[in-house]
């Protein structure tokens, strides 16, 4: 799903999105296949860039984004920080530091404060 979405349009990734390609990719990440973990988290993270493009129309927030967050699945998304390919760690940080800073910061709180 990668290659189709890195050269979408907005309204191609909206038609997506309408048929639950942000549901799949999320299911995909509780999957233990190392590449189709790369290639999800490489199309969350196109699918985010798209909403930032189209975020004026909703009232300046990410409607991918805001579609994650209200189905808890950066549950998901921050346990993966945990996984031992380096390459899946490298994905999960960039889509946690550019989309969730605020939550990147208030995990890296608790893990100071539990030491």
């Amino acid at each position: 799903m990668y290659n189709f979405v890195l050269n979408c349009s907005e309204s191609e990734a909206q038609l997506l999105v309408s048929k639950d390609a942000l549901e799949i990719l999320l299911e995909n990440l509780m999957d233990n296949n190392t590449n189709l973990l790369i290639e999800s988290l490489r199309a969350l993270f196109r699918f985010f860039m798209i909403g930032e493009q189209i975020k004026e129309n909703y009232n300046g927030t990410n409607p991918y984004v805001w579609r994650v967050l209200n189905s808890n699945a950066t549950q998901l998304i921050e346990a993966l920080q945990y996984h031992t390919n380096k390459d899946v760690y490298r994905e999960v940080a960039q889509l946690l530091d550019h989309f969730f800073p605020v939550e990147v910061e208030q995990n890296q709180n608790l893990i100071q404060e539990q030491y």
